[in-house]
């Protein structure tokens, strides 16, 4: 046990120094299992473009499916699967380049954020050191509490918007799953 505990604080660590300003998270899919995805909290491109890989993988999968169902072989099987591998494990690739180019872009450029940076993650404060020369000369020109106090008042905001994102994704959400069921009505009343 004491070797898989160790593995994973390896595993997470990793994670911390690929990923700036991530975290890791797993949901559940209604029950059916777990998937992992990444939370980026310091980009919201890249935040949008994670969850948009998401759907993209669910679309992927639900086409693989309906094309499995009319003729399904082996061979049909593993190109699917392949495929829907592939589409995750590119994006993920890509967003996470996008979300470091991002971010380190943003260190380099505001003392602030780069002090903000270094108190939210600890681990990446000698990166905001070496990408910023104000903030390497003067780590505690900006007090921690105020800081902090900031970080509050935006994790306020925060959470109004990411409420009102839900709710106009879900909309979005359900309108798709309208349209992909009539189309899929349309093409089995169309082939039969």
């Amino acid at each position: 046990m004491d070797r898989y505990a160790d593995r994973l604080h390896e595993k997470q660590q990793h994670f911390r120094r690929t990923h700036l300003g991530a975290e890791q998270r797993f949901g559940d899919a209604a029950g059916q299992g777990a998937y992992s995805y990444t939370a980026y909290q310091e980009c919201a491109a890249a935040a949008g473009l994670e969850a948009l890989s998401l759907v993209g993988t669910v679309v992927l999968i639900g086409a693989a499916f309906v094309w499995l169902s009319k003729a399904g072989s082996i061979v049909k099987v593993l190109i699917a699967l392949a495929a829907v591998i592939l589409f995750r494990n590119l994006t993920r690739f890509l967003i996470r380049l996008l979300n470091n180019f991002l971010v380190k872009r943003k260190i380099s450029s505001d003392t602030e954020y780069a002090a903000y940076f270094a108190l939210q993650y600890p681990e990446q404060a000698a990166l905001c050191r070496e990408l910023n020369e104000v903030y390497a000369a003067n780590p505690d020109a900006i007090p921690a509490e105020e800081i902090r106090t900031r970080m509050q008042e935006q994790n306020s905001r925060d959470v109004r918007i990411l409420r009102a994102i839900g709710y106009a994704g879900l909309g979005l959400l359900i309108l798709f799953a309208i349209g992909f069921i009539a189309f899929i009505a349309w093409v089995i009343h169309e082939t039969t």
